[in-house]
């Protein structure tokens, strides 16, 4: 096997996907080692201090993961090593985290001038992750733009140095498909006025500002003109986020998904607003929204959505969190009951009943509904919501 040609081995180890396999591959000699290393399309770095040592045996990279322990000096490294990569992942998890907060925790050696560095070197970048990376800014994103032509997905979620200086430059990219700027808290307006009115409105599918709370109904209301918009979060971006942006999203008719969790401010106006305009959306969160029963059962008869998910308070102190998955056509009436999960924190239902999860507590509002009784709780109105699209399917009750 020693006599094979370059060409002919780079063809086998081609085929072998599995990392461990190639590993094996690699040691059966010296010539096998340098092929495997020059057709390796993807590598996980683990041992960051051993970088500089095995790195030059990868030139044709296109996939760079690594965690912490890289520093501005490493990416430089990379950045003059494998000048093919497309997919820069600093993201990587090294070890199981309890919480994900954790992640964050220790130094942080990247800045902006190793990110420089890599996209004056790396033009061929579509996907950079660079999650809870403290030490970078604006600098490098803008670099990143300037000489990446083909970038298409971006995260820079807790980041928190990022500012609408950067987004002024993301929105001139003519690629950007996916932008993450979850916990980025000095975004603001302004920074949304440049993503709406520059050349990534028209090509963003899924944006991610929550917990970015600096945004007001100002901002929102201009995500409207993003055409091409079809997943959107705005969970958490604080009590100046209301129903005057909701109404406006609202507009946007391509949304398949769209958070709006713990916006206090906005009411069933937005989700009657939602229900009338956003016939493709699939999944809506408004967990912690000051919503009804009103805004719940507007959504009874809308054709695509598929998961609905609320927590809220009513007068009476009922909390619980509410799953529901709506049925399609092509689903039984029973498996839809088994998908609609509830926790139900002992609260009050106006029944004077004491209800907590179970199949028994599902079957009792079913049933209820079923006879054309109208709805008393904040619980009943999610299984009245469940139970008017599965008589509009091919299985009525």
């Amino acid at each position: 096997m020693e006599n094979f040609g370059d060409d002919e081995l780079g063809l086998v180890l081609k085929n072998v996907s599995s990392e461990q396999d190639r590993k094996s591959c690699s040691e059966v000699c010296k010539n096998w080692l340098r092929v495997e290393g020059l057709t390796r399309m993807s590598l996980r770095v683990l041992e960051p201090e051993f970088l500089h040592s095995f790195l030059p045996r990868f030139p044709y990279l296109l996939t760079f993961n690594a965690g912490r322990g890289i520093t501005d000096a490493d990416l430089e490294f990379v950045a003059r090593t494998c000048q093919n990569i497309e997919v820069l992942n600093l993201s990587l998890k090294q070890a199981e985290r309890v919480m994900d907060e954790f992640e964050g925790l220790g130094s942080d050696n990247i800045g902006d001038d190793g990110l420089s560095a890599v996209a004056m070197k790396c033009p061929n970048l579509t996907s950079v992750a660079l999650r809870r990376r403290k030490g970078i800014g604006d600098t490098g994103v803008i670099a990143l733009i300037k000489f990446t032509q083909n970038l298409t997905i971006m995260d820079l979620s807790w980041c928190d140095r990022i500012t609408d200086q950067a987004l002024e430059a993301m929105a001139t990219a003519n690629f950007l498909q996916v932008l993450n700027l979850h916990g980025c808290c000095l975004v603001t307006d302004w920074g949304l006025v440049s993503l709406a009115t520059g050349s990534s409105s028209r090509t963003l599918k899924i944006l991610d500002v929550s917990e970015c709370d600096q945004i007001t109904d100002f901002g929102v209301s201009l995500l409207q003109h993003m055409s091409c918009i079809e997943e959107l979060s705005l969970a958490e971006c604080g009590p100046k986020v209301t129903d005057i942006g909701g109404v406006a999203i609202a507009s946007i008719r391509c949304l398949r998904r769209l958070n709006l969790s713990w916006l206090f401010n906005m009411s069933d106006v937005t989700l009657l607003a939602i229900s009338q305009n956003c016939e493709k959306l699939m999944a809506l969160d408004v967990t912690g929204c000051d919503i009804t029963g009103t805004g719940i059962r507007s959504f009874a008869n809308h054709k695509s959505l598929e998961f609905f998910q609320e927590l809220g308070n009513n007068t009476v102190r009922q909390t619980y969190n509410s799953n529901l998955k709506v049925s399609s056509a092509s689903r039984q009436q029973s498996t839809c009951l088994q998908k609609m999960k509830k926790n139900v924190c002992k609260a009050d239902d106006g029944l004077g009943l004491r209800r907590e999860a179970g199949l028994q507590t599902k079957y009792i509002i079913a049933n209820k509904m079923s006879r054309g009784c109208s709805p008393e709780s904040e619980l009943e109105n999610v299984a009245y919501l469940m139970l008017s699209c599965l008589k509009s399917s091919k299985y009525p009750l």
